[in-house]
């Protein structure tokens, strides 16, 4: 494993400065607290000698060469397993063939407890029904970078644990997992279904809040997403991981089996009011941070299509003039 410059040569494995407790602003939120890290190859272990699970309430980061390979993959097929038929809003998966850049429709399969061996999504919304149950927060560490941070990972997760709390401010409850590259996943379900633009108006309001959310999963009703389990990418044939819980499965599914009421729905909009009164659902209003792509020209609302592709409507119907 290879060391960490930030850890001292004498060898006593201190804990990094930046697991000390801070008080960062970050939007209308202050964060008061630890930081929780990643899970990276270079990361050692506390000054007490201690490992464990590297958690938003568990600071003890874990070395590679503590976590076998066949484990990891054994967490995964039980996170799947247990979550998959909680999380997806719709019975079908979706598999990715150029190693998690893209999930084609094309690549689409029924959804079964098989722990799948590629990188794999699941459906955002239920897109017949054109709703939903699943609040989704994509904190992504390269628009943190993009924001000019000194630690973009560290960013990442003080701005998870604050999406966090302000859904239990609310009373509500979410289910956060870890990418291998370092970025963040929350998962609110609800216990009934929503309009899928409402559901994504909210989730701007918190991207406006919360700059390292990416909206695209809730963008469209034909969104996609990976869950906990799901195999992250792959690089040079290799798989890179899997997405991890960062609290205990049996906790994760005991959130999931019993979501959130209609009543944290309601609280969650007092609690995003300055938000979402500057949210616009035009073109116009509807900035590149809210959409974490440039929008066209011409006027429109940006979706993808069934293939996680930009598209436009033609303005005289699907065959328009030569």
């Amino acid at each position: 494993m290879r060391k960490d410059p930030r850890l001292e040569a004498t060898g006593s494995r201190r804990a990094f400065a930046c697991l000390e407790p801070v008080n960062q602003k970050l939007g209308a939120t202050i964060i008061d607290g630890p930081l929780a890290l990643p899970v990276v190859s270079d990361f050692g272990v506390s000054e007490s000698d201690q490992t464990g699970t590297a958690t938003l309430h568990n600071l003890i980061p874990v070395p590679h060469d503590q976590i076998t390979w066949e484990a990891l993959r054994a967490e995964a097929a039980q996170a799947w397993a247990a979550l998959a038929p909680l999380i997806a809003q719709a019975p079908r998966v979706r598999y990715s063939a150029d190693g998690g850049v893209t999930f084609p429709a094309r690549f689409e399969r029924p959804l079964t407890a098989r722990h799948p061996n590629r990188p794999t999504t699941v459906a955002t919304f239920d897109r017949r029904a054109g709703t939903g149950r699943l609040l989704v927060l994509d904190h992504d560490v390269s628009r943190a970078r993009a924001l000019g941070v000194a630690n973009p990972a560290a960013r990442v997760t003080a701005e998870a644990a604050a999406a966090i709390a302000a859904v239990e401010r609310c009373g509500g409850r979410a289910i956060p997992a870890l990418p291998p590259n370092g970025g963040r996943h929350t998962y609110v379900l609800f216990a009934q279904p929503l309009p899928w633009d409402e559901l994504h108006r909210v989730a701007c309001a918190l991207a406006t809040r919360f700059p390292t959310i990416d909206v695209s999963p809730m963008s469209s009703p034909a969104g996609q997403i990976r869950i906990p389990g799901s195999p992250h990418k792959t690089r040079d044939g290799r798989l890179t991981g899997w997405m991890r819980l960062t609290i205990p499965l049996a906790e994760a599914v005991a959130i999931a089996e019993q979501p959130n009421s209609m009543r944290v729905w309601e609280l969650l909009h007092d609690e995003l009011a300055v938000e979402l009164g500057s949210y616009s659902p035009t073109p116009a209003g509807r900035s590149t941070a809210e959409t974490g792509r440039p929008l066209p020209t011409g006027g429109g609302w940006m979706v993808e299509d069934d293939d996680g592709m930009p598209w436009l409507p033609r303005p005289r119907g699907r065959r328009a003039p030569r």
